[in-house]
């Protein structure tokens, strides 16, 4: 299986049982400058050429709006975080298997700084 179906898989089978990931919220990135915890606040699935891509620097209102905008679009259920104009988020994003343009992604916000 290539790295794509697996991926694919993984986040497919997140989208459909849901009940697990409500207490499955947290995933870690480790780089070699920091091993950082983020909290999902939002999973669905999406078009390539989604707003979810939007690229922000320096917060302000209309990064607020997007981090509102995107938790309401979440297709698991999952407890908000607090989130504010100096939050930093990431955006996991993978093809959907059956849909060329597709996509599944999950948000999530840092937690441990």
């Amino acid at each position: 299986m290539n790295t794509n179906n697996l991926n694919t898989a993984l986040y497919e089978k997140m989208a459909t049982e849901q009940e697990k990931y409500r207490d499955s919220v947290y995933f870690w990135m480790l780089t070699p400058e920091s091993n950082d915890v983020y909290q999902i606040f939002s999973a669905f699935y999406t078009e390539a050429d989604s707003d979810v891509y939007t690229l922000y620097s320096g917060g302000g209102e209309a990064f607020v709006q997007y981090l509102n905008t995107m938790a309401a679009r979440s297709e698991i259920p999952v407890e908000q975080p607090e989130m504010d104009e100096h939050s930093h988020i990431i955006v996991l994003s993978t093809c959907a298997a059956s849909d060329t343009t597709g996509r599944f992604v999950v948000l999530g916000v840092r937690r441990n700084r």
